[in-house]
C-alpha cells in the first residue's frame, strides 16, 4: 500500500480525429482546464502526451505545459512501426468483400465494423489507447494513493472533486472508483453555477487504487469497447454488458481479479 494520500489526475492527450474532434480541440480544452480547474490539496496534476503524430499539435502542448509548470511525459508515435502494420482481412466471414469495404464512400454498420478490423493493426499502433491508459496507472501509482487515467477532455468541477474525496470516505473497500460523466458540447457551460448533469448516458471514467489488480485489455482497440471491457469484467452495471463483439473478433476472455470492488459516484 502506498503511503500517499494523493489522488493523481493523469490526463492522456491523444491526436485530434476530425470529424469526430474539432481541429485543435485537444490544445483549446486543455488551456480551459489549466485555467479553470481548481484542485483541492490532495489533488495533483499530470499528462501523459499519447502518439501524437502531428508534430505541431505536439510542440503547442508541450509549449503549453511548460509554461503552466505541469508535469508531463511523452509515448512518442512509431511511424516506422505504423507502416509495418499491414492491412489484415483475415477472420472476417466470405460474405464481406474487404476491397469493396475499404473503398466504398458509405457502409452500413457491419462493414464499418468489418472495416475496424482490416485496420486494427494500424489502430493500436497509432492509438493505443489502453496501453497509455495502463501506463498512466502503472507510473501514477508510483506517487499516488488513487490513479485517474482521464481522457484528455475530461474536466473535473471542483464540486465533482469534493464529491470524489467523499466517495472514498464512505466507502474504505474499494478499489475502483467509477465516476459518471456527461458530454458537453459548450465549455462555457462548465462555468455555471446552476449547472445540473443530467441524462449521464456515457461511459463512466475509472479511478484505481494502488492495491488494485486489475488493467485495461491493450490488444482492444480505439473504438472497440476498449475500457467497456473491464467496467463488464469488474461487474459494473451499464449497458456496456449488451455490447458484443464482432463475431470474428473472438479476444481473450478474462477474468476480473477484484469483481465488485468498485464504488459508484
Amino acid at each position: 500500500m502506498h503511503q500517499s494520500s494523493k489522488l493523481l489526475l493523469c490526463r492522456i492527450l491523444g491526436n485530434d480525429l476530425p470529424p469526430r474532434h474539432h481541429q485543435r480541440q485537444t490544445l483549446n480544452n486543455v488551456k480551459f482546464i489549466l485555467e479553470h480547474e481548481r484542485l483541492t490539496e490532495q489533488f495533483e496534476r499530470r499528462w501523459i502526451l499519447n502518439r501524437l503524430w502531428d508534430s505541431g499539435a505536439e510542440e503547442k502542448l508541450i509549449d503549453l505545459l511548460k509554461r503552466s509548470n505541469q508535469e508531463f511525459m511523452s509515448i512518442p508515435f512509431n511511424r516506422n512501426l505504423y507502416r509495418q502494420q499491414s492491412l489484415d482481412a483475415s477472420g472476417l466471414p466470405r460474405s464481406f468483400d474487404p476491397i469493396k469495404i475499404m473503398n466504398s464512400v458509405t457502409l452500413k454498420r457491419a462493414q464499418v465494423i468489418a472495416f475496424e478490423w482490416i485496420y486494427r493493426r494500424k489502430n493500436l499502433t497509432a492509438i493505443g489507447l489502453n496501453s497509455a491508459r495502463n501506463v498512466a496507472i502503472e507510473t501514477g501509482l508510483k506517487q499516488a494513493r488513487w490513479v485517474l487515467p482521464l481522457d484528455g477532455n475530461t474536466f473535473m468541477r471542483r464540486e465533482a472533486l469534493l464529491d470524489l474525496l467523499e466517495l472514498i470516505r464512505e466507502n474504505p473497500d474499494a478499489k475502483y472508483l467509477v465516476l459518471p460523466m456527461v458530454r458537453i458540447f459548450d465549455n462555457s457551460v462548465l462555468l455555471e453555477r446552476s449547472l445540473k448533469l443530467e441524462n449521464v448516458t456515457e461511459e463512466p471514467q475509472l479511478a484505481f487504487r494502488d492495491d488494485s489488480l486489475d488493467r485495461f485489455d491493450e490488444e482492444l482497440r480505439y473504438g472497440n469497447r476498449p475500457k467497456a471491457e473491464l467496467l463488464v469484467r469488474l461487474g459494473v452495471p451499464g449497458p456496456w454488458h449488451n455490447w458484443k463483439r464482432a463475431s470474428w473478433d473472438r479476444g481473450k476472455e478474462r477474468l476480473a481479479q477484484d469483481f465488485g470492488k468498485f464504488a459508484i459516484g
